[in-house]
C-alpha cells in the first residue's frame, strides 16, 4: 500500500508559545483544511487530484524535518492521514512563516482532511500479503555501516539501515506466527524513494539477517527528556 510522504505546515492560528504542545492541537483535524508539501517522487501514478483519497505520513514537526531518529518519542505519535489532494495556488499576502521549507521535489498542496489513524496501528493492522518487501537487494545487511533501532514495545520495533546515499528503515512486528516487515521506506539520495505499509513475513533465512541488524542495532532512548508534544 503506498504512503505518500509530506511536510505539513502548521495551522496559523496554533499558539506556538508554550514550551509543550498538545497532540490534538496540531494534528491536521478531520474535515478541515492543511496545507502540505508533497514529495512528488512518493505520489501514486495516474492518482486523480481532489477526487482519489490517498493516504500521507504525518510526523510531529520536529521529526517531520530530522527524522525518527532525532526524535524517537514521536513516533508513537505520528499518524497516517486520509485525504484528498489539490494543488495550491498561492495567495497574495500569504503568510509563509510557517510554512516548512521545501526539499527538492516537493510541491505543496491543499490537503481536505477525511480521517486521521495512529501510524504504529494502522500498519499493525494492513493483512494484505506481500511477496516483495523492498526494491533492494539482501545485500544491504553486507554494505550498511550503520544500523538504528526504536524499541517501540516488546513486539514491535523500528530498524534503520544506512548505506551510503542509501537508507531503508522497516517497522518489525514478532507475531506468533512468524516475524513481519509492516512498514518499508526505501530512500536513495533523490534517485527514488518509496514508502509502503506492507505485510511481508519473513523466511528463515531473511528473518535471521533482520536479527543480526538488531543485535547490532543501536538503540535511540525513548526515554529522552520529556520534549515538546503529549497525547
Amino acid at each position: 500500500m503506498e504512503i505518500i510522504e509530506g511536510d505539513w505546515c502548521l495551522d496559523p492560528q496554533i499558539n506556538l508559545s508554550p514550551k509543550i504542545l498538545r497532540l490534538k492541537d496540531i494534528l491536521p483535524q478531520i474535515g478541515k483544511e492543511r496545507l502540505v508539501y508533497i514529495n512528488t517522487m512518493t505520489l501514486p501514478k495516474n492518482h486523480k487530484m481532489g477526487l482519489e483519497p490517498c493516504f500521507v505520513l504525518w510526523m510531529p514537526p520536529l521529526s517531520g524535518n530530522n527524522g525518527w531518529l532525532d526524535q524517537p518519542r514521536d513516533l508513537p505519535l505520528s499518524r497516517i492521514i486520509k485525504c484528498t489532494l489539490k494543488k495550491h495556488v498561492p495567495n497574495l499576502g500569504e503568510n509563509p512563516i510557517l510554512i516548512p521549507n521545501p526539499h527538492e521535489n516537493h510541491a505543496m498542496y491543499e490537503a481536505q482532511i477525511i480521517n486521521s489513524y495512529n501510524f504504529i496501528d494502522f500498519c499493525e493492522a494492513y493483512e494484505k500479503e506481500n511477496t516483495v518487501a523492498f526494491k533492494s537487494d539482501k545485500s544491504i545487511f553486507e554494505r550498511a555501516h550503520h544500523f538504528y533501532k526504536i524499541e517501540i514495545s516488546k513486539n514491535i520495533i523500528y530498524l534503520e539501515v544506512c548505506m551510503n546515499e542509501h537508507e531503508l528503515c522497516f517497522l518489525i512486528s514478532f507475531k506468533w506466527d512468524g516475524v513481519f516487515l509492516k512498514y518499508c521506506e526505501d530512500y536513495c539520495s533523490y534517485s527514488w524513494e518509496e514508502i509502503n505499509i506492507i505485510n511481508y513475513k519473513l523466511d528463515s533465512i531473511e528473518e535471521k539477517l533482520f536479527r543480526e541488524a538488531l543485535n547490532t542495532a543501536k538503540v535511540m532512548d525513548t526515554d529522552m527528556e520529556p520534549g515538546y508534544i503529549i497525547e
